[in-house]
């Protein structure tokens, strides 16, 4: 099952240029894909932690998105997936939990490419 599968799950994003058209296609583990979303944030002003990294330490924070990023008085919290991958119910239960605080100040994403998150870099 992908969304259990963690480090396999691959992300597939393009680089395109201001006119639209694509020019290059990349592939990623989805610990490349957190690993890039943190090097945008952080070139941007973010302060970001990354959570739950190793599957050992999964089971303690079931549900937790693989990012926080904070700047100024705005939060993003952040679940990467490669591509195909979906969220698992612990998942899906704290998006549900969250979103009920969810506002002008916090925003919780769901990113399969880095490109998602350009309007707050």
């Amino acid at each position: 099952m992908a969304a259990e599968q963690g480090e396999s799950a691959i992300s597939r994003w393009s680089y395109r240029d201001l006119s639209g058209a694509m020019f290059a296609e990349v592939e990623m583990k989805e610990s490349e894909l957190v690993a890039e979303l943190v090097r945008r944030l952080r070139d941007t002003g973010w302060f970001t932690v990354v959570l739950a990294q190793d599957i050992r330490t999964r089971k303690q924070l079931a549900g937790l998105p693989d990012i926080m990023a904070w700047r100024n008085d705005v939060t993003l919290l952040i679940e990467a997936k490669g591509e195909g991958g979906q969220l698992r119910d612990s998942q899906i239960e704290f998006m549900q939990r969250i979103r009920e605080h969810e506002g002008l100040h916090l925003y919780y994403l769901v990113v399969y490419e880095p490109i998602q998150i350009e309007m707050f870099c």
